[in-house]
């Protein structure tokens, strides 16, 4: 998910990630484009490409492109509990809700917040939750990150991170 946030930034869409996570709890944000609520591949909706992906083919659309995207991302809705993935483009907002990688709600409501990005939030499908070494690892990775995205930052857990930021 942080790779797809950083493909914004990449893109020159995002100048902000923030990412948290705690025990089996995690939130990936960024203030890039946000997905596309209307796009359609291959007769079938962009965001079921992305997040339901492991139902390709999809029923009633003939086989078509598999995008490697839409196979990481289905891959994590698949290894949670619960998925919840918030849109933010102009004066819209969707936001989806995943259980066991099926989707169980999808509500669209007009928004007066300005701006636009993407939130992917959350519960791992693992009882023991993260360990600290596992978040010391997260932690160094995003700052390696950071420091090969200038102009962009990344916090994690509260903190920016970048190659003025100490990794300790």
């Amino acid at each position: 998910m942080v790779l797809y946030a950083a493909a914004e930034a990449q893109a020159g869409h995002a100048k902000h990630v923030v990412v948290t996570a705690s025990g089996d709890r995690f939130t990936v944000a960024d203030d890039g484009r946000g997905h596309s609520f209307d796009k359609v591949v291959d007769e079938t909706p962009y965001l079921s490409y992305i997040y339901e992906h492991f139902k390709f083919p999809f029923d009633g659309a003939p086989a078509g492109q598999v995008q490697l995207q839409g196979i990481g991302m289905s891959l994590v809705n698949r290894l949670c509990r619960e998925l919840r993935v918030t849109v933010r483009r102009a004066n819209s907002q969707l936001e989806l809700v995943f259980q066991a990688g099926a989707l169980v709600s999808k509500r669209q409501t007009a928004s007066t917040m300005t701006g636009s990005g993407t939130e992917v939030s959350g519960t791992a499908d693992r009882a023991d939750g993260a360990t600290q070494a596992e978040g010391d690892t997260l932690r160094t990775w995003l700052h390696s990150l950071a420091a090969g995205l200038p102009g962009v930052r990344i916090s994690y857990n509260g903190q920016l991170l970048g190659p003025d930021q100490a990794t300790d």
